[in-house]
């Protein structure tokens, strides 16, 4: 369990008196998102996976589509599908987006369906995405696992040892469009943070890039520096980028996958 302090402690108890409601208002679901602590139930360090700001992840929104079918890759308890579900909500009348989330802790899948019910929860590995039979989506996001961490058994285009960017490529395959929070390492600008804007390659980026021939893009520009001090446990330096599938696909025909490497 990770450390909290004192006032972390009270509002997590708080949040935690809220799930147990049997019916959630909005309210209380922003309220969840912003002060239940998921260390508390796992170590999120060690899997590397860091829960998105609520304040970031509204500003993400607007870099995820929200129409037709939406994959919410890597969910958590769902803080974007949260996000991306209220704009739409207000937007539309009071529909609710189609979004199916799929993640591999199940004490994150628990509290996910408690609250957002409307989401299609799915417990399983986002790398085992071509094997659930889910047909194709029309976006996908995701605040994926950082780095190193929970390589995929299968082997893609990308042959880099980034987990975030092996998940970038291997959506390919499963939607039009996609939208992501990634290590601002990771991505091929610099956006957040600093003075002036620049595209650049880091190694690991160039490599991307070359072996898959996806262009990862700045989206509408959003400065994630902004929101560094309200993350849990760390303080990354991180960037959205958006990749554009479906563009890809026609520019650039690739062979599937699945059938590129062996495993």
């Amino acid at each position: 369990m990770s450390k909290l302090s004192k006032a972390q402690v009270k509002l997590h108890g708080e949040a935690v008196a809220l799930l147990n409601k049997d019916k959630l208002t909005d309210e209380d679901r922003d309220f969840i998102y912003t002060h239940w602590h998921p260390g508390t139930v796992s170590n999120t360090a060690a899997a590397s996976a860091f829960f998105t700001p609520t304040d970031l992840a509204f500003d993400f929104e607007f870099d995820a589509p929200t129409h037709g079918r939406i994959l919410d890759a890597c969910a958590g308890t769902g803080v974007l599908s949260w996000a991306v579900s209220t704009r739409h909500f207000y937007r539309n009348s009071g529909a609710r987006p189609d979004i199916t989330a799929i993640e591999k802790n199940s004490a994150y899948i628990e509290i996910g369906r408690k609250l957002l019910p409307w989401v299609n929860w799915i417990h399983a590995d986002i790398f085992d995405l071509p094997e659930l039979g889910l047909g194709h989506f029309n976006s996908v996001f995701a605040n994926p696992p950082f780095g190193r961490m929970n390589k995929p058994k299968r082997k893609f285009r990308y042959q880099g040892a980034s987990f975030e960017l092996a998940l970038i490529d291997m959506l390919s395959d499963h939607a039009d469009l996609g939208a992501f929070i990634i290590p601002q390492m990771s991505a091929p600008f610099e956006y957040s943070g600093v003075t002036q804007h620049r595209r650049r390659h880091t190694r690991e980026s160039e490599k991307f890039e070359k072996q898959t021939g996806l262009y990862l893009s700045e989206g509408c520009g959003i400065d994630c520096n902004h929101h560094r001090q309200s993350w849990l446990e760390v303080v990354p330096f991180v960037e959205i980028v958006t990749v554009d599938y479906a563009e890809h696909r026609k520019s650039a025909p690739v062979i599937p996958q699945q059938l590129a490497l062996a495993i």
